[in-house]
């Protein structure tokens, strides 16, 4: 079951809802209740109250009319157009140090000889300090999974195309799965930095010329122990319930 309509990752407060989710994977049960935060679905047209210039050339902004096919969540999608002159300068959002088990976006590249379609995670307010996660399209063109000097090829990219990206977390082991449209590319990678605990910030960038796109942004963590139970309205009182304005 999809979500939707959830409320988004602010700079002030992280908004969690607890919600059935499908498994896109053999390995993961059919059903799970997760909490699941929605980072960004660019629905509301805004960037910048969420999200931090951090100062390149490039030209970030939210389209609702990409070069076809469409975004594959809603109306609204991010476009990164051109150079953003150096790592981490393109924009970047605060993920409050949240312990996702998971986190899943929509990315796609539509220029596929330069380096293009940054995504990095980290657990530093310095960029270049605790690197959790790095995927990129490289000039092969493929896209990469990137851990310490490592690179892990994830499968080609082809311009014009969705991909579902999504990172799974064991903050135990501290390694990482990575999975393209469902499929795990590469288990128990290592996770870069021997000091991270959480997602704190999420930069998406061109480091060299390109257009690439993302859209649907999401993290989510492991159930809640023990499971919170609200109502399942076998009494059939609803006393404890307030009428207010929606």
């Amino acid at each position: 079951m999809r979500v939707t309509n959830v409320a988004r990752v602010s700079l002030c407060c992280l908004m969690v809802i607890f919600v059935c989710t499908s498994a896109t994977s053999a390995t993961s049960p059919e059903k799970s209740s997760r909490a699941i935060a929605l980072v960004d679905d660019f629905e509301d047209g805004i960037l910048l109250d969420s999200w931090t210039d951090d100062g390149g050339s490039c030209n970030p902004f939210i389209t609702n009319a990409p070069t076809p096919p469409a975004c594959p969540e809603g109306t609204n999608c991010l476009e990164i157009f051109g150079d953003c002159g150096d790592l981490y300068q393109g924009i970047s959002t605060d993920l409050l140090g949240f312990e996702a088990t998971t986190f899943s976006m929509y990315i796609r590249s539509d220029t596929l000889d330069t380096g293009n379609a940054y995504v990095v995670l980290d657990d530093d307010s310095d960029p270049f300090n605790g690197t959790v996660a790095i995927f990129l399209g490289n000039a092969t063109p493929e896209w990469i999974f990137s851990s310490g000097a490592i690179g892990y090829t994830c499968g080609p990219r082809v311009a014009f195309q969705w991909y579902l990206l999504r990172f799974d977390f064991d903050w135990t082991a501290r390694t990482v799965d990575v999975f393209i449209d469902g499929d795990l590319k590469h288990a128990d990678i290592p996770i870069t930095s021997s000091a991270a605990t959480g997602l704190d910030y999420l930069y998406l960038f061109n480091y060299q010329s390109g257009t690439s796109y993302f859209d649907y942004i999401t993290a989510s963590s492991s159930p809640p122990e023990p499971p919170i139970f609200v109502d399942g309205f076998e009494s059939g009182y609803t006393s404890f319930w307030s009428l207010t304005e929606p």
